[in-house]
């Protein structure tokens, strides 16, 4: 594999350090995994053509006949001196085969699927099995509560600690409950402004005026994340409130 390879599988528009970063550890996982390795698939922002510059992480899901500790620690070890944070998820083939992955893995398959985002970087795409618009649903209801909790603490953390800074695990974690409410109402998305936007016309629709969350601008909160404290915990008040008037007590949450 080459430059070139990986460079037609991903957005022109990537910053440049992406792409030789991602052609970087494509290459580094060819070599070490050797014909241990089945198939690399690049999910998250990167996967869909939305890298924000200095924020976004690069996601790759590996699949390997087996797992062969000394080799992926050494990937780890590797990867470890970058500079932008690269998160890998391991699967063997079996899992694979037999839909034994994680919630997140689906949504990414899902995604794959219907969208044709999320590249395949090395391998085939014919060893994953189709996931259903249904099974996304079932994976978020089982997974709403302890993303609700979570973000309620961190919330508490941040609003009774006046010197606790907001940081990226917050904001994403605050993506995946606006994805989990969007998808009780059928409603798919992906990224940062598309989840948002949709959100938001979700509220007008059925929920009546909620100016914290109209007023809210989850990109502004991305490129000023050191002076957008204020701005996240008045929207997240708001939305844990809507939670609680419209979801919680339906009894379908």
């Amino acid at each position: 594999m080459n430059y070139s390879y990986v460079l037609k599988k991903l957005n022109k528009n990537y910053p440049v350090k992406y792409i030789e970063l991602i052609n970087r550890i494509v290459n580094l996982m060819i070599s070490i995994f050797d014909d241990n390795l089945i198939t690399i698939v690049l999910g998250g922002s990167g996967g869909k053509g939305n890298i924000i510059d200095g924020w976004s992480d690069i996601d790759l899901y590996v699949i390997l006949k087996t797992y062969n500790v000394d080799e992926i620690s050494d990937i780890t070890k590797l990867i470890s001196k970058e500079k932008i944070h690269v998160g890998i998820t391991y699967y063997l083939y079996g899992e694979i085969i037999n839909n034994i992955i994680d919630g997140k893995t689906k949504i990414m398959l899902y995604e794959k699927q219907m969208y044709k985002v999320n590249p395949t970087l090395y391998g085939t795409d014919s060893i994953f099995n189709k996931i259903s618009y249904k099974e996304v649903k079932q994976n978020d209801k089982n997974s709403f509560p302890v993303v609700l909790h979570d973000l309620r603490r961190r919330y508490m953390n941040l609003y009774t600690d006046k010197n606790e800074k907001l940081d990226k695990t917050y904001i994403k974690k605050l993506l995946v409950l606006v994805k989990c409410i969007l998808n009780y109402y059928d409603i798919f998305s992906y990224g940062y402004d598309k989840t948002f936007t949709k959100f938001k016309l979700l509220c007008d629709l059925k929920y009546g005026e909620l100016t914290n969350i109209y007023d809210f601008n989850i990109m502004k909160v991305i490129n000023n994340i050191n002076n957008s404290k204020d701005d996240v915990l008045k929207f997240s008040f708001e939305l844990f409130k809507l939670i609680e008037r419209n979801l919680i007590y339906e009894g379908e949450l």
